[in-house]
């Protein structure tokens, strides 16, 4: 029994001499390792091949992604500061963009001048004096230029008649002896229904220039409403002699013909607008109606 627990005893401190020494071995390892490994847990002891096996592609290997990486490898600071990138460059385009529009616009007002540039402002909103300041910066208000506002009372005459006549009487103060101003206010008149008014403008127009061609048509157009139908062929007769390649006014004067019973003359006429390029079916119309009449 002695000699048996003597043994036991003896086996119990080698043992714990086993312990000490390896204790001493893995405090050996962890100052060879150092930051790199962690503290052994439960007091147990770790060799250094057991640390480089546990550190080394450990996340790839064991479980899954942490829950603050996404899959492509950034976490929330990277996506945050990843938006604050994207919002500068985003804004910085925007800026350029903005710039590249503003330099664009002055460039063309520099190249199509400022007058040009009131004309339409004034024209679009209806102003009057935006109008007649356009004229006064591009033209000077010239005479020699009228033309130009005549021009824009034209356009303005597609929104607002009575405006336009306002502009055509501003266009007779610079020049009163200009026939294309009477021609467009008399047409103006017509389309108002002041017919006495739009005579008058025809018949100064044609005195400034007696071979104006389309006032002697429109005044023309004034004879036929009227009744004047020698009148209107008259004129219209004139327009033809003025300009001799117009479909319109063979066109005309063979309707002014058809209704004087001048059938023949009529066809005639109908046959040589079609041939300068009136539209086909509308003369075509207009024979099939003269000659069911000539029967």
């Amino acid at each position: 029994m002695t000699g048996n627990f003597a043994n036991q005893f003896k086996k119990d401190e080698d043992v714990e001499l086993v312990s000490e020494q390896a204790a001493s071995n893995a405090e050996s390892v962890d100052s060879n390792v150092g930051e790199e490994t962690s503290a052994p847990e439960n007091g147990e002891t770790l060799d250094a091949k057991d640390v480089d096996a546990n550190d080394v592609g450990a996340k790839d290997v064991d479980g899954p992604p942490d829950a603050n990486e996404v899959s492509d490898g950034s976490t929330p600071w990277k996506k945050r500061k990843a938006n604050k990138s994207y919002r500068k460059r985003f804004w910085t385009i925007a800026l350029v963009t903005v710039l590249i529009i503003c330099g664009t616009l002055n460039s063309a007002v520099q190249a199509i001048g400022p007058a040009l540039v009131l004309s339409h402002v004034g024209l679009a909103i209806g102003n009057r004096w935006l109008i007649l300041k356009a004229y006064e910066i591009g033209y000077q208000n010239s005479p020699y230029s009228v033309s130009n506002l005549v021009t824009w009372a034209n356009e303005r005459a597609a929104y607002n008649k009575l405006d336009a006549i306002e502009l055509y009487n501003d266009c007779l103060k610079l020049d009163p002896k200009y026939p294309y101003t009477y021609l467009n206010r008399g047409a103006t008149y017509y389309y108002l229904k002041e017919y006495e008014k739009a005579m008058a403008d025809y018949d100064k127009a044609i005195e400034l220039n007696p071979r104006y061609a389309l006032a002697l048509d429109n005044r023309a157009s004034l004879w036929v409403d009227s009744g004047e139908l020698e009148a209107a062929l008259k004129d219209e007769t004139r327009a033809i002699a003025a300009r001799a390649d117009y479909h319109t006014y063979y066109f005309n004067r063979a309707r002014i013909y058809r209704r004087l019973k001048r059938y023949d003359e009529a066809l005639k006429d109908f046959t040589r607008a079609q041939e300068l390029g009136e539209n086909y079916q509308r003369v075509q119309h207009e024979i099939e109606a003269t000659r069911e009449l000539q029967q």
